[in-house]
């Protein structure tokens, strides 16, 4: 009896010390199911216990076995409901962002997540339902969801993003945590960001202002941060397939796209193609501007690669700009493995190649009355991006966890052009490889603070050659090319690179429950070489040329949050851009002007001071912002004259002989001085329940100061409002967006704003602020709305330009869409 009294005290004591631990006071861990990371801050609760995971996402089960069920739910993430007895069986659980919810996460600042909240920058965060509902023909149409930002267009094919009076080189592109960015991304617009489907995107951020601690060189006046795609691992429908056919009747574009996701539980794999056709573009007929020629078509060139026409052709309808259409293929294919909850591995491959792309504003470009160019078009471009990038979590104290990305980008475009009454067809093909190497960590800290850290590292190597070759023409039939003949390069002839290697910190503070302050650093150092063959052409001065520059950025924000209906921030920060290839190397003639090469540049800094205001109401989905900023521009680049002494084309010493016409020369170089102020209100109001009515106005102004002449790419007055009524299964947006007008005095000096594209009012006048108008005002209305008859398909339809207003966003070359009616059907099965 006593040895059996014994006994069952020793199982008693036994299931005392082991059994109670195991069934009470359990660790279980919190992770993010995309990404791998622990989740701090997880409310985990049941009808009698409540638990908070710690920053490592790990929670006690203490008291959770006298509950049936229990609870996860996280800002950010979807919440899910779980049986307290397979809960207690788990040591590690998952929870996937919440799509809605994660607006209030933001990705992008500081290379790192983090509460929308505690970020003392301007940021806008379009979400995947926001470009579903928009239905873009290209990524940078997204970029039009967002307050403060216009896209310039020099041609079917274009989208140039500007933010806060600053576009192109001076805009950074980012897609996946890789910048876009190359040696060779020009300080005129730009057209690469339609290089990423939209249709693959997640999500999108929009950083504004100078952001160079967490991004480097070129961040002036925004990151523009591209987030694709990401196939989850352990989805319980291991097959999935996505159908998408879009097409517009009036315009004549057509999209096809297909998904194919699968989800094992140790790898998932997305493979994604789109195949887009862009018709010519139709103008709008309404002028309500009151210039009633301006923009029209009455003749273009009908010559392609195999057809010759030595005149003009007749264009029947002087409304649709012909050589504007062009077609693009993007494939997306990723792959991701997770051995456990610590390690992760993602494969990230993405290609995109178009057809030619006809440079519509130089094919409508007049001499003497006459068109100019018989060819002009960007050969196909050519973007492969191919990233593995590692995710893990650590022990260690200064490494909690961290995002190593390696990426190899391939690049290649080309100009190819001819003039009318000439033979001679010149082509410059430029080939980028770029090679980077991220590494962005965080430390293991307290609760209320954080560390985030890193380095980058890239390197470019391009190649410039360019040729000319005389056409053999029969009936009207291009049958055969001459050998080529070299021509001036558009870049370095004889091989160039770019190379930074950066590092920096981001540490944030919270001060108080209402409070946060956060400081970073970040130290970058570029090289750029550059070499020359054919010096005799251009510059007999120029061989090769050396830049180096080391630059030291720093930013200082602060977040005070009086109560839960109010949010100021404040931010200082610093910016800025090294010269690149295209800055110091480019030769380009444009409009009768030469850019020629000038190997002295000097980085441009930026210096801005942000304040921003926010009244929110029931949630911080409703809400009232305001923003503004002053930004100081130091050793501004930009257009101006430039000599070469050495030249004897010509008697005059202000132009050179160039292509066998006369030309005058300027180069990119240090202005001096410049300031940038403006603006912004942004408001998402719900005046009653499924209605909401949100919008933006923005102001900008901008002056280079010893000049006292205005800045390039300051956008007039512009803004956008809509109605957004959700009624399940019906959903239905109005907008409205409108512009003022631009005088032809506040255009730039050096011709970036294309003053000459705007209408003609005295041809014959000698100064161009008294031959041309300067961008009238405008406005246009649209309306979608969208049908879910199941929840595997979504039909939809997009009425743009609902009054079929003729106008031209501000620096286009191309007059915008008129009215056009669009069909989409989206399908999962």
């Amino acid at each position: 009896m006593c040895y059996m009294r014994f006994t069952t005290d020793l199982w008693v004591f036994a299931w005392a010390i082991f059994a109670v631990p195991l069934s009470y006071g359990q660790q279980i861990q919190v992770l993010d199911a995309v990404t791998g990371h622990p989740i701090e801050d997880v409310r985990i609760y049941t009808e009698t216990q409540q638990q908070i995971s710690n920053q490592n996402g790990f929670f006690s089960t203490d008291g959770f076995g006298k509950s049936s069920k229990a609870y996860l739910s996280h800002i950010g993430y979807e919440s899910i409901t779980i049986k307290t007895a397979e809960l207690l069986n788990k040591k590690r659980i998952r929870l996937f962002p919440d799509t809605q919810q994660l607006n209030e996460i933001v990705l992008s600042v500081a290379r790192s997540k983090d509460e929308r909240k505690r970020v003392s920058k301007q940021v806008a965060i379009i979400g995947q339902q926001n470009i579903q509902q928009m239905s873009p023909k290209t990524s940078a149409d997204v970029l039009q969801a967002a307050s403060g930002i216009r896209v310039q267009k020099s041609q079917g094919g274009g989208g140039s993003p500007v933010i806060r009076g600053l576009e192109a080189n001076r805009i950074l592109l980012v897609v996946d945590g890789v910048r876009m960015n190359n040696a060779i991304y020009r300080s005129g617009h730009l057209q690469n960001a339609i290089t990423i489907d939209p249709q693959t995107l997640a999500r999108t951020e929009v950083i504004y202002g100078p952001s160079s601690v967490g991004y480097g060189s070129d961040a002036l006046g925004g990151v523009v941060h591209y987030y694709t795609k990401t196939p989850k691992i352990g989805l319980l429908k291991p097959w999935s397939v996505k159908l998408s056919h879009s097409y517009d009747f009036r315009q004549l574009h057509t999209n096809n796209h297909i998904d194919i996701s699968h989800s094992n539980k140790q790898w998932a794999s997305l493979s994604s193609v789109s195949f887009s056709k862009f018709g010519d573009l139709y103008m709008g007929k309404q002028r309500n501007h009151g210039y009633e020629d301006w923009g029209l078509i009455p003749t273009y060139s009908k010559n392609t690669k195999n057809q010759f026409y030595d005149t003009e052709s007749l264009n029947p309808d002087p409304n649709l700009q012909r050589n504007s259409a062009y077609d693009q293929l993007d494939v997306l294919q990723k792959f991701v493995f997770q051995s456990n909850n610590d390690n992760q591995w993602v494969l990230n491959m993405q290609y995109s190649i178009s057809s030619d792309i006809p440079r519509f504003d130089k094919l409508a470009e007049r001499r003497e009355g006459s068109l100019r160019y018989a060819e002009w078009n960007y050969g196909p471009q050519k973007r492969l991006l191919i990233s593995p990038r590692y995710v893990f979590n650590s022990s260690s104290k200064w490494l909690r966890e961290g995002t190593i990305t390696w990426a190899y980008q391939n690049l290649e475009e080309s100009r190819v052009k001819r003039k009318f009454g000439s033979l001679s067809r010149e082509s410059q093909i430029e080939k980028l490889n770029v090679f980077s190497l991220n590494a962005d960590l965080l430390a293991d800290t307290k609760q209320g603070v954080k560390l985030a850290y890193g380095v980058e590292f890239t390197h470019n190597q391009l190649q410039s050659s360019a040729f000319g070759q005389s056409l053999q023409v029969f009936n009207d039939r291009i049958v055969g090319l001459d050998s080529k003949t070299p021509i001036s390069s558009r870049y370095p002839s004889d091989g160039s690179s770019y190379t930074t290697l950066a590092g920096y910190g981001d540490y944030r503070l919270d001060l108080s429950p209402k409070s946060n302050l956060d400081v970073g650093l970040r130290l970058t150092h570029t090289r750029l070489e550059a070499s020359w063959k054919d010096q005799a052409l251009i510059d007999a001065r120029l061989d090769m040329a050396k830049n180096q520059n080391n630059a030291l950025n720093a930013s200082i924000g602060y977040v005070y949050r009086p109560s839960s209906q109010w949010e100021w921030r404040g931010v200082l920060a610093s910016g800025f851009r090294a010269p690149n290839i295209d800055d110091i190397g480019k030769i380009r003639e444009n409009q009768g002007r030469i850019s020629v090469p000038n190997p002295h540049l000097k980085p441009e800094y930026a210096y801005t001071f942000d304040l921003g205001i926010t009244r929110f109401f029931e949630s911080r989905k409703t809400y009232i912002q305001f923003n503004s900023y002053y930004t100081l521009l130091n050793n501004f680049i930009g257009r101006d004259e430039y000599f070469i002494p050495s030249d004897l084309s010509t008697s005059n010493s202000e132009t050179i002989l160039f292509m066998d016409e006369e030309v005058i020369t300027q180069a990119n170089v240090n202005l001096g001085s410049a300031r940038l102020l403006g603006a912004s209100l942004t408001w998402s109001i719900a005046p009653v329940k499924n209605w909401r009515y949100a919008g933006s106005v923005n102001y900008t102004n901008g002056e280079i100061h010893n000049k006292e002449t205005p800045m390039a790419s300051i956008l007039p007055f512009f803004g956008n409002h809509n109605i957004h009524v959700e009624c399940q299964p019906f959903s239905l947006i109005i907008t409205h967006q409108f512009s003022g007008k631009k005088n032809p005095s506040d255009y730039s000096w050096g011709g970036e704003d294309g003053l000459e594209e705007t209408p003609l009012i005295d041809e014959g006048a000698s100064e161009l602020v008294d031959r041309y108008a300067g961008a009238p005002s405008w406005n246009r209305f649209d309306f979608s709305a969208h049908y879910k008859p199941t929840p595997s398909m979504t039909i939809g339809t997009h009425w743009h330009n609902i009054f079929d207003v003729h106008y031209r966003e501000f620096a286009s070359g191309i007059s915008a869409p008129g009215r056009s009616l669009m069909l989409r059907v989206d399908y999962e099965f």
